[in-house]
């Protein structure tokens, strides 16, 4: 009985560093200023270029795996942005990701529609969604600065 609370009490102690450390690493994996530019339309849709710079505040060498989310206008998806990029960012590095996103038509009429019917005019433009460091999960929810 003894040995079974040891190594209840030993797993506990390791579950609390793991979470701990992991939690101290997504508040220093910071995300900055998203931006965006319009680059064409073409038959296959609208093609946007958004700009992710990621900064490494920790002292040491961090890797991130991939990103994905959701891009919106208000309450409405206007398309789904997924990088895979096994990258590493040194301490202090920051890496400006440019991802290239696809909005379809069907989604930007139906974005267009909902505004229209619900006459929220004014929504923000932002990204939600995950960035992944070795399993450590960083949440992401930022407005887009248009450029």
């Amino acid at each position: 009985m003894n040995r079974t609370l040891q190594y209840i009490g030993i797993a506990a102690l390791i579950y609390f560093a793991i979470t701990s450390a992991g939690s101290a690493v997504a508040e220093r994996l910071k995300i900055g200023k998203i931006r965006f530019r319009i680059q064409k339309f073409d038959l296959s849709g609208l093609h946007i270029k958004l700009f992710l710079p990621v900064l490494n505040q920790t002292p040491i060498p961090l890797p991130y795996d991939r990103f994905s989310g959701t891009l919106s206008y208000g309450p409405y998806k206007i398309a789904d942005v997924n990088v895979v990029q096994g990258k590493v960012l040194s301490p202090g590095q920051e890496i400006n990701n440019t991802i290239d996103v696809r909005v379809p038509y069907e989604n930007l009429l139906g974005t267009v529609a909902g505004v229209i019917g619900s006459r929220q005019f004014l929504n923000g433009l932002f990204l939600k969604g995950q960035l992944v460091s070795k399993n450590i999960v960083i949440p992401i929810n930022q407005n887009i600065q248009v450029l």
